[in-house]
């Protein structure tokens, strides 16, 4: 059975997942004492912001675009992905070391690209190779994290 499946879910959770990314990275960088872990995540913060804004951006100017056919599996996968990421992002952060910072840190990268890669799937072709610089961009976010997460713990 094929059941609608909105564009708008997926854009609104990368949407989600890039104001949480701001708001981690912001309150680390208050948190760090080391001068290029503060530079780190502020900028880490100010591309998730261009992020968040570029996201907006496909959500208005998409969200009358047809809405693809998916099978019962697929549909399942997709809440299953969105729903995981709800709980990650509502758990606890308070008391987090630094440690539990970087992972959640890495979390949040990781799940915006699997995210990333099935809103491709829903997109127009015209928009992939955006999709695909930013893919990029956030595994750059990743291995700049590895490495300072490596030189600190």
């Amino acid at each position: 059975m094929q059941e609608t499946f909105l564009l708008e879910d997926l854009l609104g959770v990368l949407i989600d997942i890039e104001v949480m990314g701001q708001r981690h990275y912001k309150e680390l960088a208050n948190r760090v004492k080391d001068e290029k872990l503060t530079v780190l995540f502020n900028a880490l913060a100010k591309e998730e912001e261009a992020h968040e804004k570029l996201y907006k951006s496909l959500k208005q100017q998409y969200v009358n675009f047809d809405t693809s056919e998916v099978d019962d599996d697929y549909k399942a996968y997709l809440y299953a992905l969105i729903k995981d990421n709800i709980y990650f992002m509502t758990g606890k952060k308070e008391g987090m070391t630094i440690e539990e910072a970087f992972d959640m840190a890495f979390r949040l990268e990781k799940d915006t690209i699997l995210f990333l890669r099935e809103t491709q799937k829903h997109l127009p072709k015209v928009e992939h190779d955006r999709i695909d610089v930013l893919v990029t961009q956030e595994q750059s976010h990743i291995v700049m994290l590895r490495q300072y997460r490596s030189q600190m713990i």
